[in-house]
């Protein structure tokens, strides 16, 4: 790994898992670290950093990645964590993995948002999987669910959870639920793991987040009493939308997934 320099006026998080980032208006507030990335306010939780380095008038470096449970946080930062000692950033790799390329040589990609499962992981660590089919697929793209799921997010009770890969690669999942109460549940859990998410449109139940790993969308329709959480890895999503400009001539789907 390379010793990068620091962003100017920036600091340093250290996290436990050994990665690091380099941001500005570095704060604490209420059990989190609150900071400045690429012009978004974010925060990690206080517990799963060890210190915040402070840097001043360094040179510029390349963006760097965040690897632990990161969300954008709205509210004001309060007081600056004093830390001693700077450290190397690991960059996440960008490589583009191929079909037949064996899973445990792959790049891992950090952190999906749900339980324990990251991006990337292939279907061999969920146990026994049924192929679902369904017209919002993207090309190239399969769907499953899961044997024996635990249908439980928080206190909602979930009709079920799709799973979706991309060369053998977790990109996505959709969790349904049925119901005001079960929803209002869902919305509450994913408040509570990512902050409130945004709502482009009063007038409709639908919200938004985006950190450095995920997309996520939560919507309710009322008139079908329905709802659904969708997350999705971003660098995958990016790895699959270059892998389909290459081949201009197929009848791409693209857009169509759920949300």
């Amino acid at each position: 790994m390379t010793l990068l320099p620091a962003l100017s006026s920036a600091d340093t998080i250290v996290l436990k898992d050994g990665q690091s980032v380099e941001a500005e208006k570095v704060n604490e507030r209420e059990g989190n670290i609150i900071f400045f990335l690429h012009g978004l306010k974010m925060r990690v939780p206080k517990d799963a950093v060890v210190r915040v380095v402070k840097t001043h008038n360094a040179a510029s470096a390349p963006p760097a990645i965040i690897r632990g449970n990161i969300a954008e946080e709205r509210s004001t930062p309060g007081r600056i964590v004093p830390a001693k000692k700077a450290t190397t950033i690991d960059p996440l790799p960008t490589e583009e993995p191929s079909d037949d390329q064996p899973q445990k040589n792959r790049p891992e990609i950090r952190w999906s948002g749900f339980r324990d499962l990251r991006w990337s992981i292939g279907p061999s660590t969920f146990g026994p999987l049924k192929e679902v089919e369904s017209a919002a697929v993207q090309e190239g793209i399969k769907e499953y669910v899961r044997e024996n799921e635990d249908l439980k997010m928080g206190k909602a009770r979930l009709d079920s959870i799709v799973y979706s890969f991309w060369r053998h690669q977790l990109y996505a999942l959709t969790i349904l639920i049925s119901g005001q109460a079960n929803y209002r549940a869902l919305r509450n859990e994913a408040f509570n793991r990512f902050g409130v998410g945004l709502k482009r449109d009063q007038n409709r139940e639908r919200y938004f987040w985006s950190d450095l790993y995920s997309d996520r969308i939560l919507k309710y329709d009322e008139a079908e009493q329905s709802g659904l959480f969708w997350m999705r890895s971003k660098e995958l999503d990016r790895r699959y939308q270059n892998s389909q400009i290459k081949t201009p001539s197929t009848d791409l789907k693209a857009g169509k997934h759920r949300p």
